[in-house]
């Protein structure tokens, strides 16, 4: 059983949602490939890490790009645990 840190999915969950704040929520319902999906989300994430740099909000950015990486990444306990969760709320709906 593998333990997770609560409030890095948290974290990680927030993030994944500002980005599709940005862009839609994208599902495979939309005709929109997993190339173009991508390169949207990161592109808002990016703009987004960018802005606060640029406004004086610290490592603010940086850390929201950081849990970016982590979620599209998939390879930490936390990622995964919030990537099966958007699964299963896509699934609901």
């Amino acid at each position: 059983v593998e333990t997770v840190d609560l409030a890095r999915c948290i974290g990680i969950a927030v993030v994944h949602d500002l980005a599709e704040a940005v862009v839609g929520d994208i599902t495979p319902h939309d005709g929109i490939s997993k190339e173009e999906k991508a390169r949207r989300e990161t592109g808002a994430i990016d703009d987004m890490r960018d802005g606060l740099a640029g406004g004086g909000c610290g490592d603010a950015g940086e850390a929201i790009s950081q849990l970016w990486a982590e979620y599209e990444a998939g390879e930490t306990p936390e990622a995964r645990l919030v990537k099966d969760l958007d699964k299963g709320g896509m699934a609901i709906q």
